[in-house]
């Protein structure tokens, strides 16, 4: 009789195949394609519409054009090209509607160097 507590062979060779994979899915060394803000829990968000299409460019990743800055627990998976953001996975692509305020890119001065210069969309909400 076969001993319960013991799991089949095959399971311990499905478990050594798993890439390890970093809690963020991301290369720590590698800078994200968007700025980064720390949200403030006592400031007032102006609430804009930012409404687009999720787009890779040059290393830059924007909303209908606009250079993003997005809060600093924003994760990028750059073999995905997606985002995860408040709970949510993004993919570039997706029509995203979130809200947040637009701002001149010289407030962000984490703005990676493919990005335009002029406007960024700073997302504060997501759905």
């Amino acid at each position: 009789m076969a001993d319960s507590t013991r799991h089949p062979a095959w399971w311990a060779i499905a478990l050594t195949a798993l890439p390890l994979v970093t809690c963020t899915g991301t290369d720590p060394d590698v800078a994200p394609p968007f700025a980064v803000y720390t949200p403030s829990p006592d400031s007032d968000v102006p609430q804009a519409e930012i409404n687009g299409a999720l787009t890779l460019t040059d290393g830059c990743l924007t909303v209908s054009g606009y250079p993003l800055s997005l809060p600093d627990d924003a994760v990028w998976d750059p073999e995905a090209r997606s985002l995860l953001v408040d709970g949510n996975v993004y993919a570039t692509g997706n029509i995203v509607t979130w809200g947040g305020a637009y701002s001149s890119t010289d407030r962000a001065g984490d703005l990676p160097p493919g990005c335009p210069s002029g406007e960024l969309a700073q997302a504060y909400t997501f759905n």
